[in-house]
């Protein structure tokens, strides 16, 4: 995906490049749009998961944690929730990662100040 939302002349060349200097700084406007496309296009990948691999991941989330720590006659049998995984997924994940990638064009973005519309 290319950028725009910044605007022509920000340095930005790539969607992660405007998701990056919002996470590192302050979200746009467009926030709520970025984070729908995010939700949207992880979701797509968790609906290809299989049965066990959905399980795994959901396991790592924080409700899936708090599960495991149930005694086993008080668990509920089926408590993987898809929804739980793509936020996990998107928060511990993908957002996390922004907030420690950098590049030049990122840098220099941040050092003008620009604020995103």
């Amino acid at each position: 995906m290319d950028a725009g939302l910044s605007g022509d002349d920000s340095g930005l060349n790539t969607v992660w490049d405007e998701i990056v200097v919002q996470v590192r700084g302050e979200e746009s406007t467009y926030w709520d749009t970025y984070l729908l496309t995010m939700t949207t296009f992880i979701a797509g990948v968790v609906d290809d998961l299989k049965r066990y691999e959905l399980e795994a991941v959901w396991l790592l989330t924080p409700e899936g944690e708090s599960w495991d720590c149930e005694d086993e006659g008080d668990r509920d049998l089926n408590p993987v929730c898809d929804e739980e995984v793509v936020n996990y997924i998107l928060y511990y994940h993908l957002l996390s990662k922004a907030t420690d990638h950098e590049n030049q064009r990122i840098r220099a973005y941040l050092d003008r100040g620009y604020e995103l519309d």
